[in-house]
């Protein structure tokens, strides 16, 4: 199954304001800097607990499917399309209440309702059926958005990629420990 984000969450779960004031900024010069460092530390947190972690548009897609389909992101907050490709490739869309979207904070599947079928993609393509759908959180738990935090903090006091004197870890034990309690391990 192929995976693509159609959207970038337009703001993220922790402001500019919340990650200045966790690093005893007062100054704004570095606003650039440290927003970019929030994106980043979102990017790191969402991808190690295998979550999404403000609103963002997803495809998941594949040859064909069958049965239920586990959306590889969570929270699913919503099902928004489905599209399949017929033998000329042109985009063609299945109504919306064929289908029934099963979820939790953990993990969402899709599947044709009682009577129903997916769709028959006549293209031979690894994206000719897709399944778009929206992902993240609406209130950031308290240990991601603190493991975000905390990963803006480490960003902001190792710019570089090697610090001398220090051994190398993925990431510090205190941001992972927070990631750890919300990682998906079934997906991962």
């Amino acid at each position: 199954m192929q995976l693509r984000r159609i959207s970038a969450a337009g703001t993220p779960p922790v402001t500019l304001d919340e990650a200045k004031a966790r690093l005893r900024v007062t100054y704004d010069t570095e606003d650039p800097v440290i927003t970019a460092m929030i994106a980043a530390a979102c990017d790191v947190v969402g991808e190690k607990a295998c979550r999404v972690l403000a609103a963002e548009t997803w495809q998941a897609a594949d040859f064909s499917l069958s049965g239920a389909v586990i959306l590889p992101k969570s929270p699913v907050t919503a099902l928004v399309s489905v599209t399949w490709l017929d033998a000329a490739e042109a985009v063609q869309t299945a109504t919306l209440s064929d289908y029934s979207l099963v979820q939790t904070d953990d993990w969402s599947t899709v599947q044709p309702k009682a009577g129903k079928t997916w769709p028959t993609a006549l293209a031979d393509r690894p994206d000719a059926v897709r399944v778009q759908f929206t992902a993240g959180y609406t209130t950031l738990p308290a240990a991601l958005k603190e493991a975000v935090l905390l990963m803006v903090g480490h960003l902001f006091r190792n710019r570089e990629g090697v610090v001398d004197g220090v051994s190398g870890a993925d990431l510090p034990l205190s941001i992972q420990g927070l990631i750890d309690f919300y990682r998906l391990k079934w997906f991962g």
